[in-house]
């Protein structure tokens, strides 16, 4: 079987919520589109159908229906029903046509907590504790996911906050910038020692997002580290793709099939955001009183994808190029006047700069239909150097653009009517040569 070409669903169920309606509407399947991205905090699918039934009027679909989902493949299945607890929900019908006896429209669908986030709000103080507790707090006691599909790294950092009845899934996401990881290697966090994580942290900045494994609260640290998957102990080997014109493995499914690798570099647009280096006015709306905090990304990034952060020659790296001020939050998101929410300024400073950073490099490739991928995990890519030659197989490996990437959104592809089943990633990394 090959992995390019072949797929079967094995369970397409579409259950009403009007009445006891359960249509197996497999025949009816034209195309299956399959997204995540480590940017929304929700994964959805995009079902085109054809049908000749009239399952639209007497089903009927208005929204809500449960889909029993199982695509088998060659290197796995995507799972989405009953047996795990986790089956999608119709969000919306769009592209409705009627012709010619039939119908064709497109079933957009998520998981059930996308819509529980609709109906959901944050409500309570939450008292200082550290972000990591708060976000496994919203996700697992305020919205009911089941802990097997939580996976929150902890954070050496405390914060206190109101809810303002925020969505929970803006909550965290809004959150995420604030977080700060442990870790054993890195730098002190460049506050000579006045702050509240002067100790050996991480790099501030986390990602909110879901994959197909459950809801991930991570650092931009552990996503970087060389780790088939930052959610196990497990150290698998990073899976590695080929730009080549040789079958390996008796097949093409670790071939990439296009790619196209963004090497534009814009110095001026990366001064105009500050990204080597940024200065921070934070106002105390208390006391009047200004905090300047300049923030340089050479000095605090001890974790990257590659050999070399890209930063420009000279001293053009050293100086601030982006000035922003801040509105401190003393007395604002907590109960007492005054006291103190647990931001620490500096951690703020650097997440915005390691933010941008991270999506220095862009690459996009197609490879075969691999459902093993997910969002918020490494990759490796091997390419030949460009220039004159025989087959790409022949030539030195490019060292420049191959290496490790985080794949940032992906996309499965099944064309049930017998095209190619593909997917599509971006892939991005913050630095480099392998």
């Amino acid at each position: 079987m090959s992995s390019l070409q072949n797929i079967r669903i094995k369970e397409a169920y579409l259950s009403s919520t009007f009445n006891d309606n359960a249509f197996n509407f497999t025949r009816a399947i034209e195309s299956i589109d399959y997204y995540e991205d480590l940017l929304n905090p929700t994964l959805t699918c995009y079902i085109k159908c054809i049908d000749t039934d009239n399952l639209y009027q007497t089903l009927p679909i208005r929204g809500y229906e449960r889909l029993d989902l199982v695509i088998e493949t060659t290197l796995g299945e995507l799972k989405f029903n009953a047996s795990i607890q986790t089956p999608l929900y119709v969000t919306s019908v769009q592209d409705l046509v009627t012709k010619e006896g039939q119908e064709s429209f497109t079933l957009v669908c998520s998981t059930k907590s996308a819509l529980d986030n609709e109906s959901t709000r944050c409500q309570r103080r939450f008292k200082k504790a550290p972000i990591s507790t708060h976000v496994e707090n919203i996700l697992k006691d305020l919205m009911k996911i089941s802990h097997e599909r939580v996976f929150v790294e902890r954070t050496s950092n405390a914060y206190e906050f109101m809810g303002n009845q925020k969505k929970p899934f803006h909550t965290c996401t809004w959150l995420a910038p604030k977080g700060v990881p442990f870790s054993n290697n890195a730098k002190p966090s460049g506050n000579k020692g006045k702050g509240k994580n002067s100790e050996a942290v991480g790099t501030s900045g986390y990602f909110f997002y879901e994959n197909q494994d459950g809801f991930h609260f991570k650092s931009i640290d552990a996503l970087c580290k060389e780790t088939r998957s930052v959610t196990s102990s497990d150290n698998k080997d990073i899976i590695t793709y080929r730009k080549t014109d040789i079958v390996e493995r008796g097949d093409s499914t670790y071939k990439i099939i296009h790619s196209y690798l963004d090497k534009n570099t814009d110095i001026t647009k990366n001064l105009r955001v500050g990204l080597y280096s940024n200065l921070t006015y934070f106002y105390n709306p208390l006391s009047w009183e200004f905090d300047a905090m300049t923030y340089k990304i050479k000095e605090q990034v001890d974790v990257s994808l590659g050999k070399t952060i890209g930063l420009p020659g000279g001293d053009i790296a050293e100086k601030a190029t982006r000035i922003m001020v801040r509105i401190g939050d003393q007395g604002m998101l907590t109960d007492k006047l005054g006291e103190d929410s647990g931001r620490d300024n500096t951690d703020m400073a650097k997440s915005f700069s390691r933010y941008n950073m991270l999506f220095t490099q862009s690459l996009n490739i197609v490879v075969p239909c691999n459902v093993n991928l997910k969002v918020g995990e490494l990759i490796k890519v091997i390419f030949p150097t460009v220039g004159p030659g025989s087959s790409p197989d022949e030539k030195p490996v490019d060292k420049e653009s191959s290496g490790n990437y985080l794949i940032r959104s992906l996309r499965h592809h099944f064309d049930v009517a017998g095209g190619q089943n593909v997917t599509s990633l971006n892939l991005v990394r913050d630095s480099y040569r392998i």
